[in-house]
């Protein structure tokens, strides 16, 4: 599946690993580390938008909350929600990339025409039109980013499934009587994990910027649940006098999205390898 002597000499994935665990850790501990609550006001007129500095590292924002400690628990909410829709995109994906390269000629066009038909669209416009129609979210959020990330883990998977069906050890297995759904689950299946897994890693960059251009136009997780792309979009407000409200979670944001890109393309090279 992976050359994981490969993987383990690559500097992408100890650079890139290192970071996103950072993160995910970061996010994991927010209520232990969190030096305040991310939603409390601070109480004081002369605490809104503080700059960086010795007591509030990150600067406060325009209602005087901490905008470190909402930067953890926003890397909390941002990462499991990116999380969650890369699971349930690839899922989805990897279920109907099997069925349209076992089920035949007919249902593979039907299948791949709809991936087709999504693909064509841009992409900014299906979530969109998928936000305004489910409301706001966390749970609606990755709903929305799960249906509209499976189409590329469909094609790559259906791929790897025409490929594997017309190999030796499959064609034997058919030629003994073996069930389809038991050449699937056996020969099929273990093959296909790789690029599916090499399909998560690359997505996880492109929900995450989903993410973020969703709450940044609104149609994310609304207040006061802090995520990254909220607070891009609350300190775009004030970016003439409180840059930092803005800057730092759109560093992250910048950051793990490279992140999973270089990650991902490590996997995709050890695979190929």
């Amino acid at each position: 599946m992976f050359n994981f002597t490969i993987l383990r000499r690559d500097p992408r994935v100890w650079f890139a690993g290192g970071v996103l665990f950072i993160f995910a850790a970061a996010g994991l501990l927010a209520p232990w580390i969190a030096p305040f609550d991310p939603a409390a006001n601070l109480g004081r007129e002369k605490l809104s938008l503080v700059s960086p500095g010795w007591e509030h590292w990150f600067g406060t924002d325009l209602e005087s909350r901490d905008v470190l400690s909402r930067m953890l628990f926003g890397a909390r909410t941002s990462l499991a929600t990116a999380a969650c829709a890369v699971g349930a995109a690839v899922s989805l994906g990897t279920l109907i990339g099997i069925i349209a390269g076992a089920g035949g000629r007919l249902l593979d066009r039907a299948l791949m025409s709809v991936a087709d038909l999504f693909l064509g669209i841009p992409g900014i416009v299906l979530l969109l039109a998928a936000g305004a129609f489910l409301g706001k979210g966390q749970w609606t959020l990755i709903l929305v980013l799960s249906l509209t990330f499976w189409m590329r883990s469909a094609r790559l998977v259906r791929s790897e499934v025409v490929i594997m069906m017309n190999r030796e050890f499959v064609l034997a297995a058919r030629g003994l009587g073996v069930a389809q759904p038991a050449i699937l689950w056996r020969h099929v299946l273990p093959h296909v994990i790789g690029p599916a897994i090499v399909s998560a890693t690359l997505g996880v960059g492109g929900v995450l910027a989903a993410e973020a251009t969703l709450s940044f136009l609104g149609f994310g997780i609304p207040e006061p649940a802090p995520s990254w792309g909220r607070m891009i979009q609350s300190g775009m407000e004030q970016i003439s006098h409180g840059w930092w409200v803005s800057l730092f979670p759109a560093a992250a944001i910048s950051l793990c999205v490279a992140s999973a890109n270089l990650l991902g393309d490590a996997f995709n090279e050890a695979r190929a390898t």
